[in-house]
């Protein structure tokens, strides 16, 4: 599932080699964290995963929760949402020198 958005992105750019890059790049980041997480999966007790799996269902549950009122915004539906804090950079006139 976590490779479609990649595989769509690098089809869009066009070019084979930054293709490879990447994909590459990818495998990279995602490889360690799958082994760090299944090393501290083995590591905890059995309460403390079903912890942590209940934890990271509900927060699953939140995202995409929070995607579709954003996704049903575009069609001027209107659900509540929680404030979310958005990146806005400072500009050059505000910055301290």
């Amino acid at each position: 599932m976590l490779l479609y958005p990649a595989f769509l992105y690098v089809f869009a750019q066009g070019s084979p080699a930054y293709g490879f890059l990447s994909l590459g790049a990818l495998g990279l980041g995602t490889i360690p964290s799958v082994f760090l997480y299944g090393t501290v999966v083995q590591s905890v007790s059995a309460r403390q995963r079903q912890v942590v799996h209940y934890g990271l269902g509900v927060l699953f549950i939140g995202l995409g929760y929070l995607l579709l009122a954003m996704g049903l915004m575009r069609f001027g539906i209107m659900l509540p949402l929680p404030d979310i804090p958005y990146y806005q950079p400072i500009a050059k006139s505000e910055a301290i020198t």
